[in-house]
């Protein structure tokens, strides 16, 4: 009767072990699905919807009275105002706090331009923070089309940035990342001993992992030849190949580079050129996103006419849902053509001499 009771007791144990799944398998991380997110009371906005088919969402834990939480505040507004317009990023902000302080916080200089919540009862931080082991703030989760988490950190770090345009145009690959890194690693190694070959092998080894996803190998591949080994015509040539061999049909790669060329803090002087070479290559041709481009190689060429005329042209045409986006720029555009052109400093050529030479001297 005992080996029988012992015998029973063992089989229950064993099935409850059988269907109860392990902790560890509970966490929450990179390619996990987002949990539900509901928080005690919604502030400010509407909840996105996190399994959203277009763009991203940013899920943006802070407290208001931490300045670490208050910085994160600035670059999500940041975010918002630049790509939030059409709805590609959005951003939801959960407190810990009470409802009362954070409309006191919603109130003040530096508030969330973008919905927030209150999340008092802890449910949503159970839910996300406690799933990913995570206790200190700010911390952003990134979901991407679907419902899928493609990122999780600080939204201090220099990476969430770029990270973010990535994920909003379906660009941000985690696995692919995995894959892309270590020849970008050795690629980087070796153009810091100035062994440009094998450093441009590894770098072409990282983009052919999958080159939508590798922009950013791209650009430095570039850099590298234009800034470190000094051969912008080396440089330039190789850009316009990669892009005949791989983006003609990726107008979001296309723009990608035109954008590194007009307004990359590191790519001096401006290349409008080589810019109009790589639009003229893509298969895109009479979009709105086109014509924007087109406009701005006029503005860096400081054809300002031709500039509020290309994205007039860029406005008329885009989707009512991106009208307003393409309606800011154009606002941009115009603004600078009142504007009285900067004076021109002389060119060494032409600057006379501070006492002509005496002749025979």
């Amino acid at each position: 009767m005992r080996q029988t009771l012992l015998r029973t007791c063992f089989g229950c144990l064993a099935f409850v072990l059988a269907v109860t799944p392990c902790r560890a398998d509970d966490k929450l991380m990179v390619g996990s699905s987002a949990p539900a997110l509901a928080p005690t009371t919604m502030v400010k906005g509407q909840m996105p919807d996190l399994k959203t088919s277009a763009g991203c969402v940013v899920v943006h834990f802070l407290v208001s009275s931490e300045a670490p939480s208050r910085n994160s505040v600035m670059v999500m507004n940041r975010l918002h105002k630049e790509l939030g317009a059409n709805g590609a990023v959005q951003i939801v902000g959960i407190f810990d706090e009470d409802a009362k302080d954070v409309e006191t916080f919603a109130k003040g200089s530096g508030a969330p331009e973008y919905p927030i919540a209150s999340d008092r009862d802890g449910n949503s931080r159970r839910e996300w923070l406690g799933a990913a082991e995570l206790k200190n703030l700010p911390q952003a989760f990134i979901v991407a089309r679907g419902g899928k988490i493609l990122w999780i950190g600080n939204p201090l770090e220099s990476t969430f940035d770029g990270i973010v345009r990535k994920a909003m145009s379906g660009r941000y690959d985690p696995a692919a990342r995995e894959r892309i890194d270590p020849a970008l690693k050795a690629a980087k190694q070796c153009a810091d001993v100035r062994n440009w070959g094998e450093a441009y092998k590894h770098f072409d080894e990282a983009i052919d992992v999958e080159p939508g996803v590798a922009l950013d190998v791209v650009a430095e591949r570039y850099k590298t030849t234009l800034l470190r080994e000094g051969k912008p015509e080396a440089a330039n040539a190789w850009l316009v190949q990669t892009t005949k061999k791989r983006f003609t049909s990726d107008l979001g790669a296309v723009s990608f580079l035109v954008d590194m060329l007009l307004t990359d803090p590191e790519v001096k002087p401006r290349n409008p050129e080589t810019a109009s070479q790589l639009i003229d290559l893509c298969t895109v041709k009479n979009g709105a996103g086109i014509l924007s481009l087109r406009a701005k190689v006029a503005n860096a060429g400081g054809d300002m006419r031709k500039a509020v005329d290309l994205q007039t042209d860029a406005w008329m045409a885009a989707p009512p849902e991106e009208k307003a986006i393409f309606k800011r720029q154009l606002d941009e555009y115009r603004a600078a053509a009142k504007r009285p052109p900067a004076a021109a400093a002389p060119k060494a050529s032409d600057a006379k001499p501070a006492t002509e030479p005496k002749s025979g001297s």
